[in-house]
């Protein structure tokens, strides 16, 4: 096969997405982004990534020159599988990291509930 275009790869990646049950996607108010260039880190390609900024910005990034350069001559077929993999890792992290701010609060409250029984048996006697 002769290499995917960015269009033709956006057509791809729009379909994953669709095919993504919502309750998964609850939060990631960036969307799934298709970017066209390459990213690296040290000599690996970045196929995708998660990003969660601090103004509360979360969302997941495709980068079609990474999949170009490992892809090349690869059918349709193997760019799909990739790309579903790679969208897949980022609701992943997407969940852990909502995981991880809603337990928060929990282990908190816990804690200070757990301290708050504690004073009132010392003020008891």
């Amino acid at each position: 096969m002769a290499e995917m275009t960015v269009d033709e790869l956006a057509a791809i990646l729009d379909q994953i997405v669709k095919d993504i049950p919502p309750r998964f996607l609850r939060k990631l108010n960036g969307g799934v982004n298709l970017r066209p260039g390459t990213k690296r880190v040290g000599p690996r390609c970045v196929l995708g990534e998660y990003v969660e900024e601090q103004n509360g910005a979360c969302y997941i990034v495709i980068h079609y020159g990474s999949l170009k350069e490992i892809l090349a001559e690869e059918p349709a077929e193997a760019w799909r599988e990739e790309v579903t993999k790679t969208v897949q890792k980022g609701i992943q992290h997407h969940l852990e990291s909502l995981a991880a701010r809603t337990r928060l609060p929990k282990i908190k409250l816990g804690i200070w509930q757990e301290s708050s029984k504690k004073v009132k048996r010392i003020y008891r006697g």
